[in-house]
């Protein structure tokens, strides 16, 4: 019989062959003398490769779990050379190895047959937090380099940034030098609200530079240490000495890192430190290097991951441009999904490896293509494969990166190449692209909008590295550089696009403004990054249409945002049997001006998944920084031809995460749990890791993005059974109800823009507007009465009837237009079009006269008014309220939103199916209920009025219990279940 050390002498050495990491000391078997204390003892494995914190793995025979559990938690309080053990892995091995041969169990651990079970202990506590997840020794490998970076390095590492950024970018935002510094990072076009920004950037890559030099000098002997560059002698105020840097000592390096390789690391480095003041550099150059050496401890990549985040912070016009950065977590996610998808005959064929194409039109600072680079590396290591040998060949044809931020780019490479520094490449495909419009030698102006030129396959996108970058990378000779010149990727010829693309809304529907020569002008986001005046960014504005126009079938909607016309980038870039993995707003499922993303999704895509957070505040649903908005993850794979009209509509898998991952190993075993899961189609699937439940995926059709990032069940299955025309409440068989879309029943109203405009808010987005918006008169006495704004404190919203809260006053020369809206869109039905569910009590009301909708409450023409009445009645109902729910946008927490545009897509009781009597039954309980007050729509679950609201009208007047062949009661004890649920949902949740 088998003991468990034999077994885990047979593990150890297969499990060491699955990772260059792990030779010679970076992993150890059965070894003692490896604690600081208890010498003698020797946990079955230990994997501390250099780098990296180090990971006890212990093993029994699962039946001998507990006393597993107790073993695995004393490690936790074990040092190794003074650090403290944070991670341990606990392995089973199946009760029958007992009596296997070991041929057999050989066989097995390098098979892909989940034949362990597995669980992990960290300073965070067990995961999973119950039970035990099954794997293959491979999986189990990439757990166990993923989780070799320390949680308490990483933190510090960190503040150490951060601190070190800070304290460098004073010293560079006080002096001369600030503005010269900006010019360089393309952040001078606002010195009184850049300066300081850009002086902390510059910081951070000279920084970084430190950083690189400080692993390079462990692997080439040209390249010194850091701390030796320290050749300038100052005398301290209290009389001790201190050694600091001369700039000249300093570039002297850094020009001889630059004759070997890795010129886009050092070159603006170097730029940036030769305008320091000569009397100020020593200092700043000290600060710098003081963070780079608190950070050499930690694997370079991580910094680089720390480092990109940093950047996110640093960059303003990000909220002009909505260019926010992925978190490490997001990024790692998204990159396993996306690679998994990935068609590949095999790992181990290193020539198929190096001919992929990998692209991220909107690279950052690298997080995602680093991401990716990581998750290639998992899958060659465990075919034997080293990637160090495939590093030049990665650099040089696999990735390929574009930003509009020099220090992004610079960023990106140095991600990318600190996988293996010590590694010399030609050249690469990481490249600055312009967005603006500049003159040209001959006065004229060249608009640019970055690599959204690439959707010009002839034109090609300008590259602002010149051929100076692809010459000097490798130091092949000293020519002087070439002029810029032009990127260009053939259509279909990219394997993998990963990107987290800008969203500013490429229309003039923005709020902000920009004040130019003294006039606050309209301002275009994102065009008005970079200080663009309005002219520019017109220029710009109709750059985009250009380029947009060329594309026959297509995602872009100026009021979707950029993020759509890089999703068309990326379709047209795709091979057949490519994969596409990025990052969108929440809205991109569900909103109108993204339809023609999904309908694009629809004809040419197959895999596809959309995944999305249901987590209880704005920032808890987003995978990037800093967004405010809720947002999803969306891969899919691009059929080789276009889907015809007799072939079924794809299968969408709508997967909910209950959380966000919250570490790099959470995000690759959820997305190996997505990976592994397709319910069939109508059918709901759990992501189980243990006995831990991490999300949930609905399989339905590609518009029914409202069943993403809801976290009950009992709410999701009331949801689509609702919308596929049943009322289901689990406690009995569903209801069949007759459910059409408002479309059938009458047509929207105009945008606000089209109908009154503020006396004092006058511009050129609004001028075409008949009405000035004024106070209201007395009730009945206003010719043409608005509604147009949300007042919740003032109480008038908490009843079905909504009084008027404006007047509207025909504008000079406008009479004609001003009688024709009010004549063609007057109504007494409207619509919440972004409803608060934390103040605001109604999905819809009534107004008593005709009145014309605004922001808050556009109109809508019910070809038949009678049903006016009903609609208003069952829209209010929990079951409506839901409806309204799933319709609308919930990319902020506690709104949904729906546009005039969207409207039409609201699923309601068909009121065409009622009698005559159901119809005046429905107008006489308007009567009775229309004056009573509605507790904001989050809180009813005690809101009496809504309970009494759904009793009359969804038994009294429709008789849903009896259909269901229940009692009353009954009916409406199963209906408070989902009230209640749906109230819970963290989305709407008050706190």
């Amino acid at each position: 019989m088998k003991q468990e050390p034999h077994i885990t002498s047979l593990l150890g050495p297969i499990l060491r062959e699955l990772s260059p990491l792990w030779e010679h000391e970076g992993l150890k078997i059965q070894e003692t003398r490896i604690f600081d204390t208890a010498r003698a003892e020797a946990p079955d494995l230990l994997v501390h490769p250099r780098g990296h914190a180090p990971i006890v793995v212990e093993a029994k025979f699962e039946q001998n779990k507990s006393a597993l559990e107790d073993q695995a938690q004393d490690r936790q309080s074990k040092l190794i050379h003074g650090e403290q053990v944070e991670k341990v892995i606990m392995i089973t091995y199946p009760p029958n190895w007992a009596e296997e041969s070991d041929e057999n169990i050989y066989h097995l651990l390098k098979s892909s047959e989940a034949c362990l079970k597995w669980a992990m202990w960290s300073h965070t506590g067990r995961m999973p937090s119950r039970g035990w997840a099954e794997t293959n020794l491979g999986e189990l490998a990439d757990i166990l380099e993923i989780a070799g970076m320390s949680a308490t390095k990483l933190h510090n590492a960190v503040a150490d940034l951060s601190s070190a950024v800070r304290i460098a970018g004073r010293g560079i935002s006080n002096t001369n030098s600030a503005d010269k510094i900006s010019e360089i990072l393309r952040q001078h076009h606002d010195p009184d609200a850049s300066r300081a920004q850009s002086s902390r950037m510059a910081a951070m890559l000279i920084l970084n530079a430190f950083v690189f030099q400080n692993v390079l000098s462990e692997q080439i002997p040209e390249v010194p240490r850091v701390e030796s560059m320290r050749t300038q002698t100052v005398e301290l105020s209290d009389g001790s000495m201190e050694m600091r840097f001369l700039v000249s000592v300093v570039r002297a390096a850094w020009e001889n890192i630059l004759q070997i390789n890795w010129w886009p690391i050092f070159e603006i480095a170097k730029q940036l430190i030769l305008e320091l003041p000569p009397t100020r550099a020593p200092i700043i150059l000290n600060q710098a290097a003081a963070g780079a050496e608190q950070l050499i401890n930690v694997n370079l990549g991580t910094v680089q991951d720390i480092a990109g985040q940093m950047f996110g912070r640093l960059v303003t016009d990000r909220d002009l441009i909505k260019a926010h950065y992925t978190r490490v977590e997001a990024a790692a996610l998204l990159a396993e999904l996306g690679v998994s998808l990935m068609h590949n005959p095999g790992w181990d064929n290193s020539e198929h490896v190096t001919n992929l194409r990998i692209a991220d039109f909107a690279c950052g600072t690298g997080m995602l293509l680093s991401a990716t680079y990581r998750r290639i590396i998992s899958r060659t290591r465990r075919t034997g494969i080293n990637d160090r040998d495939l590093h030049s060949e990665m650099m040089e044809n696999v990735f390929i990166g574009m930003d509009v931020l020099p220090s992004a780019t610079h960023l990106t490479a140095m991600s990318l190449s600190s996988f293996h520094p010590d590694i010399i490449y030609r050249k690469s495909n990481i490249h600055l692209v312009p967005l603006g419009c500049n003159k040209s030698n001959n006065g004229k102006t060249i608009t640019s909008l970055g690599s959204l030129e690439l959707l010009d396959d002839e034109a090609g996108a300008q590259s602002l590295f010149g051929r100076r970058s692809d010459l000097h990378i490798a130091a092949t000779d000293n020519r002087v550089a070439q002029d810029d010149y032009l990127v260009k990727i053939d259509a279909g010829t990219c394997d993998l696009i990963i990107m987290n693309p800008p969203y500013g809304r490429a229309t003039k529907h923005s709020r902000l403004g920009a004040e130019h020569s003294g006039v606050t002008r309209d301002v275009i986001p994102p065009f008005a990054a970079f200080g663009a005046s309005p002219q520019d960014q017109k220029e710009m504005s109709d750059r985009l249409k250009q380029l947009s126009s060329k594309i026959s079938k297509r995602a872009a909607h100026g009021n979707a945002g950029l993020g759509s016309y890089f999703f068309d980038l990326a379709h047209a870039k795709l091979r057949p049997g490519g994969v596409l993995a990025i990052i969108l707003p929440l809205t991109a499922a569900t909103g109108k001006d993204w339809e023609g993303l999904r309908n694009l999704l629809e004809s040419h895509y197959d895999n596809i998944t959309f995944v999305g957070l249901a987590g209880a505040t704005d920032e808890e649903r987003q995978f990037s920084a800093d967004t405010g908005l809720a947002e999803l993850l969306l891969i899919a794979k691009r059929r080789t031809s276009s889907r015809s009209k007799h072939e079924p509509s794809p299968q969408v898998r709508w997967v909910t995460l209950y959380q966000r991952p919250k570490t790099e190993v959470e995000s690759i075993i959820d997305a190996r749990l997505i990976a592994a899961l397709y319910p069939a189609n109508g059918e709901t699937a759990h992501l189980r890791f243990g006995q831990d439940i991490k999300g949930r995926i609905v399989a339905a059709g590609i518009n029914d993005g409202g069943l993403l990032a809801i976290r009950s069940d009992t709410v999701l299955n009331t949801a689509m059974n609702i919308t596929r025309g049943s009322v289901y409440l689990q406690r009995f068989e569903p209801i069949p109800i007759p459910i059409s879309r408002l479309e059938e029943l009458g047509q929207r109203g105009p945008i606000h823009r089209d109908v009154a405009v503020h006396r004092d808010r006058q511009s050129s987005q609004t001028d075409r507007a008949p009405f000035f918006i004024d106070p209201p008169p007395p009730l009945g006495t206003d010719p043409f009465p608005l509604l147009w704004t949300h007042d919740v404190a003032s109480g008038r919203e908490s009843r079905l009837e909504v009084q008027p809260d404006s007047s509207g006053t025909i504008r000079p020369e406008k009479s004609k237009e001003a009688r024709t809206i009010f004549w063609d869109h007057a109504v007494c039905f409207h619509i919440n079009q972004d409803f608060d569910f934390g103040s605001q009590r109604l999905a819809a009301c009534i107004t008593p006269e005709k009145t014309l909708g605004g922001t808050a409450w556009p109109g809508y023409k019910l070809y038949n008014i009678d049903y006016e009445r009903f609609l208003v009645l069952w829209m209010n109902t929990t079951l409506g309220l839901i409806c309204f729910w799933i319709t609308g946008s919930r990319q902020q927490k506690r709104r949904s939103r729906i546009t005039v545009t969207r409207q039409a897509e609201i699923p309601v009781y068909d009121p065409r199916s009622l009698t005559a009597k159901q119809l005046e039954e429905a107008s006489d309980l308007y009567e009775q209920i229309k004056m009573l007050d509605f507790k904001p729509a989050n809180q009813a679950h005690e809101d009496a009025n809504r309970k009494h609201l759904d009793r009359v009208v969804l038994c009294d007047l429709l008789g849903l219990h009896t259909k269901g062949g229940v009692t009353e009661n009954y009916f409406l004890e199963a209906l408070g279940i989902v009230r209640a649920a749906w109230c819970d949902d963290p989305h709407i949740k008050r706190r």
